[in-house]
């Protein structure tokens, strides 16, 4: 079979995705977990089951698949390969009753008779677009958007697939819509006091004290709207927040007083935020049940049962597959040059040793563009600082990230994109990346609530998080088994950590593992050719 036979506008299809999509499309389970990995195709294999899975069903015509995403790129992406609809929040629409700066989330719609019936469906952009978006056999969605619509507007459900892509973030992306966060300057515009919190306890507390404040003020300018003409668009801003607040308030009252002790704080000056320590008390209601069949993918599950337990995935209702690399381990070389060991204590003392180290790579790869992870925006504007090579650098330190990466993508000159943010979601294919270097490991922060929690009840997670990170980031170049590319790991961790988790490491990732003893003259660099060269003669032959 070719994937235009199923409508998919490719050539033919990689080794192994016909296959395993119809695995996926004739299982039984209510779960499916892929791994396969980065560049391997796995939005062809969503694609391919979802065309299957159509021609078995019952009903075909009335079958529904819902791809959500992560990221800006990958939805993009799923876009410009398959031409399939795509939907964004209110924020990114605008209103067409108010004036020209309105975006729809504080759109008119929002109060009562702001908009009528057919005004939404006939005038406003955004629920003219959501309307033929909902209806569409197969959709790419963010993710954040499907868990917002899905539970509270009541679009987006009943699926027949959900496609999570980028599954590894599923746990983060679930622990953030289930989480309440409040703010100082909201509360200041709604003239409401503002608390000083220091426990879960005194947040369920407030609660309990501050609705009925809400509900009155919500009384008031709902009031206020119901008798005018034109709704003043300062009320029709302050009912929305004030509902948005209200809700939240129920939501501490029904979720988070039946057992504080589950719950984390996290209370700065400005903001304070509540977030559930085990998202697996929630994923069924907010995510699982929207959809018949689930199909999670990822380049790092790494740890199948795992996963399962921290997402809230029944036993023996999943069925897991672990797609081996089909890219030559020559094309895509990962070089571990510990330079350093790089954390917060010893940052001032390994910055110089990283910094001389990111400027040897770069000049091996003089013509060729690249990528540099470094966790952090610290060690990114340290690194801008102390870098010969830092007038090839591409960074977002004053500037939004999507700029950075555009700008990026657009240039024909040998920069280097340098970013603590760009580990997932950023395809580099061919020219576009060549090389990447891995300036610091990413663990996961100790004195976050929920990572001491979350260490306390599983050994395997804090490893887990950053296993994945890493696999994650040297994924970003050599995205075609046609492409090559050469990655470098500067952080000394990587001694102890590959030492005492190698078992989360995949194999693919590992066959293509090397240690430089001699440090940058024995670098390992792929040419395109499935051959390895050093630096050197053999090099600029080669070149």
């Amino acid at each position: 079979m070719k994937p235009a036979t199923l409508g998919l506008a490719f050539s033919d299809f990689r080794e192994g995705q016909l296959e395993v999509a119809g695995q996926i499309a004739g299982s039984q389970k209510e779960f499916f977990i892929l791994q396969a990995p980065p560049g391997s195709g796995k939005s062809m294999v969503a694609m391919t089951t979802s065309r299957l899975a159509q021609e078995i069903a019952p009903e075909p015509e009335s079958w529904r698949t819902i791809i959500t995403v992560a990221t800006k790129q990958l939805q993009s992406q799923y876009v410009r390969d398959f031409n399939i609809p795509q939907m964004f929040g209110r924020g990114n629409f605008l209103c067409a009753k108010s004036d020209e700066r309105t975006t729809c989330d504080y759109g008119l719609c929002q109060v009562k008779r702001g908009c009528t019936r057919e005004e939404k469906w006939f005038t406003c952009h955004y629920h003219r677009q959501k309307k033929q978006v909902a209806k569409a056999r197969e959709c790419v969605l963010n993710i954040a958007y499907f868990l917002y619509e899905s539970n509270y507007v009541g679009e987006f459900r009943g699926a027949d697939l959900l496609v999570l892509d980028e599954g590894h973030l599923l746990e983060n992306m679930v622990s953030q819509f289930v989480g309440i966060s409040f703010y100082r300057s909201v509360f200041q515009r709604l003239r409401l006091a503002f608390p000083e919190v220091k426990t879960v306890g005194d947040v369920v507390t407030w609660a309990e004290d501050c609705e009925l404040l809400v509900e009155a003020k919500l009384m008031a300018i709902n009031g206020r709207i119901e008798r005018s003409q034109y709704p003043d668009e300062v009320d029709v801003r302050a009912v929305t927040r004030l509902e948005q607040i209200h809700k939240s308030l129920n939501t501490i009252q029904a979720e988070v007083a039946k057992d504080p002790e589950m719950w984390a704080l996290y209370s700065q000056l400005e903001s304070f935020e509540v977030k559930p320590i085990l998202v697996s008390s929630y994923s069924h209601k907010v995510v699982f049940e929207k959809a018949k069949k689930k199909l999670i993918m990822s380049a790092t599950i790494l740890d199948p049962e795992e996963y399962a337990f921290n997402i809230g995935i029944p036993k023996g209702s999943y069925e897991w597959v672990d797609i081996p690399s089909t890219f030559e381990p020559n094309n895509r070389p990962v070089n571990y040059w510990p330079v350093a060991k790089v954390s917060g204590k010893t940052l001032q003392d390994s910055l110089q040793k990283v910094a001389s180290a990111i400027d040897q790579v770069a000049a091996v790869f003089p013509e060729e563009k690249g990528v540099i992870h470094t966790v952090s925006y610290g060690l990114t504007k340290l690194l801008v600082e102390n870098c010969s090579c830092s007038d090839r650098f591409i960074h977002h330190l004053r500037r939004t990230r999507d700029d950075a990466i555009r700008d990026f993508m657009a240039t024909s000159e040998p920069a280097i994109l340098i970013s603590p943010s760009v580990t997932i979601g950023l395809d580099l294919p061919g020219d576009a990346g060549r090389f990447l270097i891995v300036a610091k490991l990413q663990f996961p922060d100790l004195s976050d609530p929920i990572v001491q929690a979350k260490m306390h009840l599983s050994n395997k997670w804090y490893a887990w998080q950053t296993a994945c990170a890493l696999v994650q980031s040297t994924g970003r170049i050599v995205r075609t088994e046609e492409d090559y590319g050469t990655s470098v790991i500067l952080d000394q961790n990587l001694t102890w950590f590959s030492r005492k988790y190698s078992n989360l490491l995949p194999v693919w990732w590992k066959e293509a593992f090397y240690v430089l003893k001699n440090g940058i003259s024995s670098i390992k660099i792929a040419t395109g050719q499935a051959t390895l060269v050093s630096i050197g003669e053999e090099y600029a032959t080669v070149r």
